[in-house]
């Protein structure tokens, strides 16, 4: 039972954005879509956090296109 709502659940990473911005920051942000921009992620979290500031973490949903129906 867990299986199936764990699949019911399940979102592929194309399904979404996620991007971060220090929360002061203007901007939208930096959209996380390599292996190089997590590790600047992970640089730029510990370097806020280390210095009482908040990071703002976005995640954006995309919409799913809709068939068209003939």
């Amino acid at each position: 039972m867990f299986a199936k709502q764990f699949v019911k659940w399940f979102v592929l990473r194309t399904e979404y954005e996620l991007s971060y911005k220090a929360e002061k920051g203007t901007g939208a942000g930096t959209i996380l879509e390599e292996e190089e921009e997590f590790e600047e992620f992970i640089g730029e979290y510990h370097r806020l956090t280390n210095s009482d500031k908040a990071l703002l973490i976005t995640i954006t949903v995309k919409k799913k296109k809709k068939k068209k129906e003939k």
